[in-house]
C-alpha cells in the first residue's frame, strides 16, 4: 500500500533483541514508534508465535508537519493513524529481514 501522508518523510529503524524504534524525521520534526517482541504460546496446541507489538507512539511533531503541508480533517487523522501503524510495522519487518528500511516513498 502506497503512503499518502508519510510520503517524503525519512525513516530509520534501530534496536536489537526485543526492543525496536522506528524513527521518522523531516527537517526539525521527529517522531517514533516503539515496538517490543512478544512470544505467544498456544493454550490448546503447542504453537509458538513471535509478534511485535507497538507499545508507544510519539508522532505529534510529524503530524503537525503533515498538517501544515496539507490541513488534516478528522477522516484524514484516522487514515494517517492507520498509515503510521502500517508503515512503521512494514519498516520494522523489513529491517528484521535484513534490510535497512523501506522508507516512505519519495
Amino acid at each position: 500500500m502506497e503512503n499518502k501522508y508519510l510520503d517524503g518523510i525519512d525513516v530509520t529503524v534501530t534496536g536489537e533483541d526485543s526492543h525496536f524504534i522506528v524513527k521518522y524525521s523531516e527537517g526539525d520534526s521527529t517522531g517514533e514508534c516503539i515496538y517490543e517482541m512478544m512470544n505467544l504460546k498456544g493454550k490448546n496446541k503447542p504453537i509458538n508465535q513471535t509478534v511485535y507489538v507497538m507499545v508507544s507512539s510519539e508522532m505529534g511533531e510529524i503530524i503537525s508537519t503533515i498538517n501544515k503541508r496539507h490541513p488534516l480533517s478528522e477522516t484524514d487523522m484516522s487514515l494517517l493513524s492507520m498509515e503510521i501503524r502500517n508503515d512503521s510495522l512494514r519498516n520494522l519487518t523489513y529491517h528484521l529481514e535484513g534490510g535497512t528500511t523501506i522508507g516512505s516513498p519519495h
